[in-house]
């Protein structure tokens, strides 16, 4: 067995230190993705040769070793350039074969990821992968986090800027780098001279933001993932001080072709706005004969009776033709035992006779006092 045939015998049973597979971020384009250490190649040969394939891996000099070939760099090299050089190489080994050249398998590289984010530390990524695919494994940002201003830090000394919030927005994947190996990714904290906003809202986000310069309140929502199902977007205020020292309260609208009436995607903030997020209404409300008056979780489709026997209905409650229903948000007062919806007040009034059991028991003495009176001449 020749020398040639004893190594390439021997190369698939060399063992590489093992790391973390990296699932692809999508397609290589040979024209643009750079060759680095790690990468494996696998050359076939197609006609006359003691071998029919062998792998390459390029080693930590930036190149890879051709048995019987020598050496070949392929260092900071396109994989079209890598390919090309290394099918040469071989193809002076072996003039009269069809020599392929693929990218085999592609390395894993690590990237540091710092600044104002929940989960700093060390990722395994590979070429294929952007600033965003790291960012998203970093668990939440810090609330006073830069967003717009995340620094690419590469080895070569050079850095790049990388608006997340922007990318979230519009989803151009042209300005979401592609990270290399080494990159250190540094997320800034917010400059707060450039001004803050105050957010309000019963859901455990009330305090200080950062505020950034032509952001809407949809944007702003958005970027720092205000609130929840229980957020009601209908009703979004913004308190803004006009600089004659009175505020004034903005009713914001989800949708509007009305020009004279913002809403949440053109309203834009401006420092020291404060944003009222109220909660969404989630119960209603029962008061009277019950045992425990207060509110009481909505079900859509339910009678006004439902919401009353949860709340426990006492031996004094008059008829359920006798409650009373009004309307949330308005004065409309509307009795029986009807559909009930969110955020009404059901009132359980009482029997009539025990009412005027009650005002019988209050008045009795009061007449006999007068009787009394009238008879030994008081009146």
């Amino acid at each position: 067995m020749s020398f040639f045939e004893q190594e390439i015998t021997q190369l698939p049973t060399q063992k590489l230190v093992e790391i973390p597979r990296v699932t692809l971020g999508g397609p290589i384009d040979p024209a643009t993705y750079r060759i680095g250490v790690g990468d494996k190649f696998e050359v076939s040969i197609e006609g006359n040769a003691p071998t029919k394939s062998y792998p390459l891996v390029v080693l930590p000099e930036g190149v890879v070793h051709i048995p019987d070939g020598g050496i070949v760099s392929v260092k900071g090299q396109t994989l079209a350039e890598s390919q090309q050089k290394i099918r040469n190489a071989v193809q002076k080994l072996f003039p009269e074969s069809s020599i392929n050249v693929i990218l085999e398998d592609i390395r894993t590289f690590i990237v540091r990821l710092t600044g104002a984010v929940e989960q700093q530390g060390i990722r395994y990524a590979n070429a294929t992968w952007r600033v965003s695919d790291v960012l998203d494994q970093a668990g939440n940002f810090y609330r006073w986090a830069n967003q717009r201003a995340i620094e690419i830090r590469h080895t070569d000394g050079t850095v790049d800027l990388f608006d997340y919030s922007e990318y979230r927005k519009t989803g151009n994947i042209a300005k979401n780098l592609f990270v290399q190996d080494g990159d250190i990714i540094f997320v800034p904290s917010g400059d707060f001279s450039q001004g803050f906003v105050f957010v309000r809202t019963l859901i455990g986000q009330s305090g200080q933001y950062l505020c950034y310069k032509n952001e809407t309140v949809l944007d702003f929502i958005k970027r720092e993932n205000i609130g929840n199902i229980y957020v009601d977007y209908e009703k979004i205020m913004v308190i803004r001080n006009q600089g004659n020292g009175i505020p004034d309260t903005l009713q914001l609208y989800l949708y509007s072709t009305d020009p004279q009436k913002p809403t949440l995607n053109n309203f834009t903030l401006k420092p020291m706005d404060i944003i009222i997020c109220p909660a969404y209404e989630s119960n209603v409300y029962v008061d009277g004969e019950v045992k425990n008056p207060g509110p009481i979780v909505w079900e859509s489709h339910r009678l006004a009776s439902h919401f009353v026997d949860m709340a426990g209905r006492l031996s004094d409650a008059a008829d359920d033709i006798k409650l009373k229903i009004t309307r949330s948000g308005t004065n409309q007062t509307v009795t029986g035992d009807v559909p009930v919806f969110l955020g009404d007040h059901i009132y359980v009034p009482k029997k009539k006779h025990i009412i005027f059991k009650e005002w019988f028991d209050v008045i009795s003495p009061i007449l006999s006092i007068i009787l009394v009176g009238k008879a030994v001449g008081i009146y």
